[in-house]
């Protein structure tokens, strides 16, 4: 036992990164249904120094790099292509929300890559994997490495836009994914450009509802209140208030979250009164379907407090601003900086308060 898990192991070893390859991809990928059949084959591989690991009971190892140079010698293109599909299935399903296991995702997305690196190399395995770049950059996106996530769009947008096509759902959403990159990293202006050129394409080819175009309107709003140009910016919210409406209803998280900044965006336009009404709305809402403790229900009462203030409603400012102290110093200690704010917030619309009554 062992020496054929043994050398097919080895010819894995061509398809990923030769640092930090954890175990459980071979358990998946071979289907060995114990973990002493993937010990006696890692122990072979060792013993003849193919592999190292950091201690006998490690759970990740690694590779030379000629070791793994001879595993891709080894396969010829039929063997290379059948053993990248292999991988990518494997791979694939740890980026699902039933397969993903945070404590792993590091290490997958770093094998993730290489894989598909080598995979850019046949246009079969593009189109049958044509949605493995989306899945691993909105990992790498979730996880804050977008200069990581940016070289990985720069390097499959050519290969998949040839073989896919510009129409192709994919590509304008890898294209999407790419001025969100680089917003983030602050490249407003070329992020803006792309967002603008795509925005027609995708209205056209994939819908004026679809997740992408709601995703481009997105993105486009945040360069228009970056902008100052909250008019523009109030037309592309009312656009995404429509399509969430219509998929999702008026109480769905994502509704309520593009209603929130549409209040934001009233309160930049000077239409301070309709954008309480909206905050007010929007807390009752999230306060009843998502709970009073929640950090997305937390900031629009601070956002409607503050807008209370501004309109010198301090009766009911000093309501919001009680139940935001208790629930952060229950949350959070009576000393943390957030909490100590709000009870600074709370005694100003006491002492308001106080000065309109002697008035």
């Amino acid at each position: 036992m062992g020496w054929f898990d043994a050398v097919e192991m080895f010819s894995v070893l061509a398809c990923v990164n030769p640092s930090n390859i954890p175990m459980c991809i071979f358990t998946d990928l071979f289907m060995l249904s114990t973990q002493p059949m993937v010990k006696a084959a890692v122990a072979l591989l060792k013993k003849y120094s193919i592999i190292s690991a950091s201690s006998a009971t490690a759970t990740r190892f690694n590779v030379h790099p000629l070791v793994q140079r001879a595993a891709q010698l080894s396969l010829d293109a039929e063997e290379t292509q059948s053993r990248l599909t292999d991988v990518l299935t494997v791979l694939k399903n740890y980026f699902l929300p039933e397969g993903r296991n945070k404590n792993l995702m590091k290490f997958i997305v770093l094998h993730a890559e290489s894989a598909w690196s080598y995979a850019l190399k046949d246009d079969a395995l593009i189109r049958e994997f044509n949605e493995f770049p989306t899945h691993l950059c909105m990992e790498l996106h979730f996880r804050e490495k977008y200069d990581q996530e940016l070289k990985i769009i720069l390097e499959s947008l050519p290969s998949i836009e040839r073989v896919l096509g510009s129409k192709h759902l994919v590509t304008i959403a890898l294209k999407c994914s790419h001025a969100w990159a680089l917003y983030e990293l602050k490249q407003n202006l070329k992020s803006f450009e792309i967002l603008k050129e795509i925005l027609p394409l995708a209205e056209k080819e994939l819908g004026s509802r679809s997740s992408v175009t709601t995703m481009i309107l997105t993105l486009i709003e945040f360069h228009l209140d970056d902008q100052g140009k909250h008019d523009e910016e109030m037309k592309i919210i009312d656009e995404i208030v429509v399509i969430h409406m219509a998929k999702h209803g008026s109480e769905h998280p994502k509704t309520l979250g593009v209603l929130h900044g549409k209040a934001c965006a009233l309160v930049n336009l000077g239409r301070v009164d309709e954008a309480v009404e909206l905050f007010r709305n929007v807390y009752e809402v999230r306060k009843r379907v998502l709970g009073q403790d929640r950090a997305s229900t937390l900031i629009t009462m601070q956002l409607l407090g503050a807008a209370l203030l501004y309109k010198k409603e301090f009766e009911e400012a000093l309501g919001i601003y009680e139940a935001l102290y208790e629930s952060k110093k229950r949350r959070l200690g009576k000393n943390n900086p957030s909490t100590l704010k709000m009870l600074k917030l709370l005694r100003v619309c006491k002492v308001e308060l106080k000065k309109k009554v002697s008035e």
